[in-house]
């Protein structure tokens, strides 16, 4: 269920946390979730607070920089502001405090793909499968990826995975 989101969902998300940091202001992951849902307004609803989110974002990461979701966050808000060389390295430090966070791995490879590094795509879909076996959005994409690039045994397997 991983990425499939309703806009009454994403709308109760934003005014939870908004509440929540009416309370505490400081409260870092209230910070990257409010982040993480204006991100899924722009991209899947058109919404125009991208800016928000990335001011979000990086206020996240400097109260708890140590905590997975602040640089994931960060990493989806400066994709979706056009940063993507940034929002690479936000993944990756996501990675690096904790190896096992498939939700990065996955937004890594999706920003590769999207740029046409379709090695770099390949090994962190890989990756993120390797930590989330059921993960069926990491298996279609790696199928779109296989065809891209000529493959069409292999994107075979991952759609019939999917």
């Amino acid at each position: 269920m991983y990425g499939r989101y309703t806009y009454p969902y994403n709308q109760n998300a934003i005014a939870h946390f908004e509440q929540a940091l009416e309370i505490d202001p400081n409260f870092g992951l209230a910070l990257a979730g409010l982040s993480d849902a204006l991100v899924q307004e722009a991209f899947y609803w058109s919404g125009k607070r991208q800016v928000d989110a990335l001011r979000f974002a990086k206020r996240a990461v400097e109260l708890e920089p140590i905590r997975v979701e602040s640089h994931r966050a960060l990493g989806k808000a400066l994709s979706i502001n056009g940063r993507e060389e940034e929002a690479l390295v936000a993944f990756r430090q996501a990675l690096d405090l904790d190896p096992a966070d498939w939700r990065s791995a996955l937004q890594s490879a999706n920003l590769h793909f999207k740029r046409l590094e379709f090695d770099e795509a390949e090994a962190q879909y890989l990756d993120a499968l390797s930590l989330a076996p059921h993960l069926d959005t990491a298996m279609s994409n790696l199928g779109y990826l296989y065809l891209k690039t000529g493959r069409a045994d292999d994107a075979r397997i991952w759609f019939e995975r999917a």
